[in-house]
């Protein structure tokens, strides 16, 4: 259980709002060919999706002209004390990193 925050601590006033701060990205079309080889290279589709959010490269993605997200292991409760990995998914995920990663220096 989480405890409530008083609305006044010692004279000043507290007004919690969640704000948004990280933009959602969408760099499947930058992304398709990389994608493309790197699937070449794993025998398995790796499909881009668009990301809402929450992410580092969100903020990048708009300069960086090849932004890829979304290459950690599943999981769940994000940055939360219940925060968790599944462990079958590290093999998956690693290899397709290295894909990508060996397709970018292809």
């Amino acid at each position: 259980m989480i405890a409530a925050l008083p609305e006044e601590i010692g004279g000043a006033t507290l007004e919690p709002a969640l704000v948004r701060q990280w933009p959602g990205m969408d760099s499947r079309e930058q992304t398709r060919e990389l994608l493309a080889q790197a699937s070449a290279q794993l025998g398995r589709p790796v499909v881009g999706v668009e990301r809402g959010g929450a992410s580092d490269a969100s903020h990048m993605a708009a300069r960086v002209p090849v932004t890829v997200d979304g290459l950690g292991p599943r999981g769940g409760g994000a940055h939360n004390p219940d925060e968790y990995v599944l462990r079958e998914s590290l093999h998956g995920r690693a290899q397709v990193a290295c894909a990508i990663v060996s397709a970018l220096l292809d």
